[in-house]
């Protein structure tokens, strides 16, 4: 997964508002599978921690 592919805002698991990605990832940096990218809801702001799943092959 390329930088460019992470999307900057996630639904929340705990109220269904909207978390933002709290790092800059650059478009031209690698992302690797187990890699954690850390998010916070701007209405329960509970911390969310989305792990980079493998890529997808066809």
């Amino acid at each position: 997964m390329d930088g460019d592919e992470v999307p900057a805002t996630v639904v929340c698991h705990e109220c269904g508002g909207t978390a933002h990605l709290l790092v800059e990832i650059g478009a031209d940096e690698v992302l690797w599978p187990g890699q954690s990218l850390p998010y916070r809801c701007e209405d329960c702001l509970d911390r969310l921690d989305v792990v980079v799943g493998p890529p997808d092959t066809d």
